[in-house]
């Protein structure tokens, strides 16, 4: 996408003139990076849903599984594997605040251009909040 404006008037991003040359059109110039990234949608936080419907967003996901076990109460005498196993699913909630199973969450990285936190690199078909911090 470009911006044009007028040789009078500044872009409202970058506050530079615009050029006018003698038989041209105003310059255009790119869009800057920042406007770009923030009109891509990445994840920014791993989640849990639960079969009901509700979404508690989490750090990693083990996190997220012992916080949910303890706020809907969850008796499973000394384990949260019960909770792990049965309820939930794991994913992830984006920059538009919508949540995404693994595999949509790392296409949405990989089509941001965003690389792994790990050293290894993404792995195979899904995003693991390793990947993300």
């Amino acid at each position: 996408m470009f911006l044009e404006w007028p040789d009078d008037e500044r872009c409202p991003y970058c506050s530079r003139k615009g050029r006018v040359v003698e038989g041209r059109p105003p310059q255009r110039v790119p869009e800057p990076l920042i406007v770009r990234q923030a009109e891509r949608e990445v994840c920014i936080c791993a989640a849990i849903r639960l079969a009901d419907g509700r979404v508690f967003r989490c750090h990693r996901h083990a996190d997220g599984i012992r916080m949910v076990a303890e706020l809907v109460d969850y008796q499973v005498a000394g384990s949260w594997d019960a909770v792990h196993l049965a309820t939930h699913e794991q994913g992830f909630v984006t920059s538009r605040n919508r949540y995404v199973g693994r595999e949509e969450g790392l296409s949405l990285q990989k089509a941001a251009g965003i690389e792994s936190a790990c050293k290894s690199g993404y792995r195979k078909r899904e995003l693991f909040s390793e990947d993300l911090y």
